[in-house]
C-alpha cells in the first residue's frame, strides 16, 4: 500500500507484473554452419587480390576488407535462428 495522498477516503494500491518469459533472442549455431557455403562465399568476396601494401594505413585497410569478407561469409553460412527465452525443464529436481 502507499502512503500517498489521493485526495481519497482510500488509500491507493500499487502492484507490479512481473514476466518470467524472456524475450527471444537470436544466435548462431556454429555446429550447424555451411562450411561448404562459408568457403564459398569467402573465396568469391577475396579471391586473390593483390594489392600493395606500403605503409601502415594500406595493412589496415586490407585487414579490414579481410576481416568483413570473414564475418559476411561466416553470417551467410551460418543463419541466425531465434531462441526462445526459456529454457524447459524435463523433470527430475531442481537445484
Amino acid at each position: 500500500m502507499s502512503d500517498a495522498d489521493t485526495m481519497s477516503d482510500h488509500r491507493q494500491i500499487e502492484f507490479s507484473l512481473i514476466n518470467d518469459k524472456l524475450a527471444p533472442t537470436r544466435r548462431c549455431n556454429i555446429k550447424r554452419t555451411d562450411w561448404d557455403t562459408y568457403e564459398t562465399e569467402l573465396n568469391c568476396s577475396v579471391g586473390i587480390w593483390i594489392g600493395r601494401v606500403r605503409t601502415h594505413d594500406d595493412i589496415e585497410y586490407e585487414l579490414t576488407k579481410l576481416n568483413s569478407a570473414i564475418l559476411e561469409a561466416y553470417y551467410k553460412a551460418c543463419p541466425e535462428r531465434r531462441i526462445s527465452g526459456r529454457k524447459r525443464f524435463l523433470g527430475g529436481t531442481r537445484s
